[in-house]
């Protein structure tokens, strides 16, 4: 079977293949590199985005104001399209919900839109659960369901995959991306390298190379206690992460 194979395998799943396309992807283009990807695209995701929902989430959940915020709405509004056949035009279709998938702008709209409609979606079940009005804060009513961001969420993944790296039970596609300090000649009697610590990889772009599996998922558990990266099982560390990003969200100022 491929090495690649993520699907219908034990300790797998689509998520690993994904941060494996990704992660190279972001480090081709940190070292300057061009890369081609071909895909078979089944939806029209990009077609989604609904414009007054990105200027008003840009406004309200980023800060994004004043002419930045004009500069965005004039980018997405007034856009329309036709179809033209032997020299005959369509009605003309005034574009209300789309992102242009080939520009710049256009996947940083998208991923940023997705962000704030999970979080989104997130606020709006805990005000279902708790019968709570639009306007009523959503701090408190995260805090008693419990609920970790989309943020920490993120960073909770990151560190629950360096921990199945660690042990093993991660696709070795991802695991040999990640080392450890002591495994690297000249640390390996430094004091950082009895607490499975990783090696955070030099990259040249934050937007890029920072944002690439093996960095940021050293940057997440080397941030954890060590309780938390001594920890002996799965369950143990999901439980225990929670808990302390729980805390490090709603507890410190």
């Amino acid at each position: 079977m491929p090495k690649f194979q993520s699907a219908y395998r034990q300790f797998r799943s689509t998520e690993m293949a994904l941060i494996k396309i990704f992660n190279d992807l972001l480090l081709a283009a940190d070292q300057g590199q061009v890369s081609a990807l071909c895909l078979l695209d089944l939806t029209s995701a990009f077609d989604t985005v609904d414009h007054s929902l990105v200027v008003t989430r840009l406004q309200r959940s980023i800060g994004v104001e004043g002419g930045c915020l004009a500069w965005f709405t004039l980018y997405l509004s007034g856009r329309s399209y036709c179809v033209v056949i032997n020299g005959v035009a369509s009605h003309v279709i005034h574009v209300m919900c789309l992102v242009q998938q080939g520009s710049i702008l256009g996947p940083l709209l998208f991923i940023l839109y997705i962000l704030l409609f999970i979080q989104s979606v997130l606020n709006a079940a805990a005000r279902l659960i708790f019968s709570a009005r639009w306007s009523d804060h959503i701090t408190p009513l995260l805090h008693d369901l419990h609920w970790l961001r989309v943020p920490k969420r993120i960073q909770f993944r990151l560190c629950v995959l360096a921990f199945r790296c660690l042990h093993g039970t991660a696709p070795t596609y991802l695991a040999k991306s990640l080392q450890r300090t002591n495994a690297v000649e000249g640390r390996r009697h430094l004091r950082s390298a009895d607490t499975l610590l990783l090696t955070i990889p030099p990259t040249q772009r934050s937007t890029l190379g920072d944002c690439s599996f093996p960095a940021a998922a050293a940057r997440s558990w080397n941030r954890l206690p060590a309780s938390i990266r001594n920890a002996s099982s799965v369950a143990t560390v999901c439980s225990h992460l929670k808990n302390h990003l729980f805390h490090s969200s709603y507890y410190t100022n």
